[in-house]
């Protein structure tokens, strides 16, 4: 009886429809190369550069239509001095001035040899430049070392620059990354034509030790100065959720100003002929995909020790160890938000609230511990550029 019921169960299998053998093989195929097929996809349309084993940028064959890079204009007559070098950081949102404060003081510690310029939209509140002036007060920095804050007008993308139609248009849909719509004030870093050249950094950057003023050399070594196109020089987007990304990361950039190159970006931003290219070939929006897409191969990569994203470090420590960040870059979790870091935290939260201890930048009226909030306003292109 048992072997008889074996019989029957064995014969149901064989009688269960059964795809053709042709078919079974091409679904396999299939399978097997729908990863390759999309790293090709990611190759063709997000790669512009990526990671190699030296740390460095390694350019693709393959990128989008490339923009035609224009020669700058000739600085005004008697500027800048020789050596004319300044930090850059923008403040778009009150609730980012924690990590402003933190930043200055981080690279006031290090022994900077330049000035930080704070770039500020002119509708937010007076009054935000005070606190960085007296952290440099109290810190017994001279006046020509307190940050100098620069309003300028704000900018945001169009109403159609957003990530619909693209690989992760969700993220812009359930509300997150927000803050990006704000990261375009850095855009006017281009105008500040009285300097040689600027390193940018995000307010939510901090250097580790010694303030990075070997990248400066980069820009004085250049042949011709500031001749020719602008001087872009960025990290790559390596683990920012903790894998490789393709293209740099712009949170951290060294350039060389050019006068009307800010009007020019945002022509671009509102061409139907590259918003979609543009706005697709990175995960995210805003300034990012914005700069890469007008660089492209032409952006010459940094170490990833002077952009080192903190999710990275978290998920990738031997490689955070063969390779000590400069700069850390805290792209998910801000410190300001996590303060004061709970005892098994990562130790770029202690190193980050050690600086924001030494000016009490978390203390009231500052909203450390509490998400940001981010308010809205007139769209990017609704906003008159100055060239």
């Amino acid at each position: 009886m048992l072997r008889g019921a074996r019989r029957e169960a064995t014969l149901g299998r064989r009688s269960r429809p059964r795809l053709p053998l042709a078919a079974r093989r091409a679904l396999a195929a299939a399978l097997l190369l729908l990863p390759v097929a999309l790293y090709l996809r990611d190759w063709a349309f997000e790669g512009l550069v990526r990671v190699g084993s030296n740390g460095r940028l390694r350019q693709l064959r393959f990128a989008p239509p490339s923009v035609v890079l224009q020669s700058c204009p000739p600085p005004p007559e008697g500027e800048p001095a020789a050596d004319a070098y300044a930090y850059v950081t923008s403040l778009s949102t009150p609730d980012y001035l924690p990590g402003v404060r933190a930043l200055a003081q981080a690279l006031r510690t290090g022994g900077a040899a330049h000035p930080l310029l704070v770039l500020i939209p002119d509708d937010l509140p007076a009054g935000l430049e005070e606190p960085l002036v007296a952290d440099a007060a109290a810190s017994g920095a001279a006046d020509s070392a307190a940050p100098q804050a620069l309003r300028v007008p704000r900018l945001r993308y169009a109403a159609g620059w957003t990530t619909a139609g693209c690989r992760y248009w969700w993220l812009n849909a359930a509300g997150h990354y927000a803050e990006l719509e704000h990261s375009l004030t850095k855009l006017w870093v281009w105008n500040l034509t009285r300097y040689n050249a600027l390193l940018y950094l995000d307010a939510d950057t901090l250097p580790l030790g010694a303030a990075p003023d070997e990248l400066f050399g980069l820009a004085a070594a250049r042949p011709g100065g500031r001749a020719g196109p602008p001087l872009f020089a960025a990290a790559p987007d390596w683990g920012r959720h903790g894998g490789d990304a393709p293209g740099f990361n712009a949170g951290v950039f060294l350039t060389t100003p050019c006068g009307g190159l800010t009007g020019r970006l945002r022509a671009l931003a509102a061409d139907a002929r590259h918003a979609r290219d543009a706005r697709c070939a990175r995960r995210g929006t805003a300034d990012q995909p914005l700069l890469q897409y007008y660089w492209g191969l032409d952006a010459i990569g940094l170490p990833m020790r002077y952009n080192a994203l903190q999710p990275g470090l978290a998920a990738r420590p031997r490689l955070a160890a063969a390779y000590p960040p400069r700069l850390v870059h805290f792209t998910k979790v801000k410190p300001w938000q996590a303060y004061p870091p709970a005892a098994d935290a990562a130790p770029e939260f202690a190193s980050w609230a050690a600086a924001c201890d030494t000016v009490s930048c978390c203390a009231p009226p500052a909203r450390c511990g509490a998400p940001p909030r981010y308010p809205r306003g007139p769209h990017f292109d609704a906003v008159a550029v100055a060239s």
